[in-house]
């Protein structure tokens, strides 16, 4: 089992004690979907959170340490398991993910090489 499937199962076990995980799997599309919205909101809540933790986002700030706090890592999982969590009321699993995102990786590539982003 891959490093992201075993998060994805972690998560799966850790979002199965709320009522509104519990069957995920049965809900109605609009319900996955009102379900899928939420965790975005969640998700740029959290990102939101990373971003205070960096010390550089306010240029009259006196932290100078461009080092990444616990915080902050503590917020970019915080993120991830909002991800995760996407994923799984989704269906998406770590193989459907990783394909996903070696053909994404590629198309940006040919993106990079084609001058549609700055070098």
């Amino acid at each position: 089992m891959d490093n992201l499937q075993k998060m994805m199962n972690w998560q799966k076990e850790f979002t199965s004690q709320f009522p509104e995980m519990k069957n995920y799997k049965d809900l109605s599309l609009k319900d996955k979907s009102e379900l899928t919205l939420m965790s975005i909101s969640n998700t740029i809540e959290e990102l939101i959170e990373l971003q205070q933790e960096i010390p550089h986002r306010k240029f009259w700030s006196n932290k100078k340490d461009l080092g990444m706090s616990k915080m902050a890592k503590e917020e970019y999982i915080d993120v991830f398991h909002w991800v995760l969590t996407i994923a799984l009321i989704n269906d998406w699993d770590s193989n459907e993910i990783f394909k996903s995102f070696e053909k994404k990786r590629e198309k940006n590539k040919k993106r990079l090489n084609n001058g549609l982003y700055e070098k």
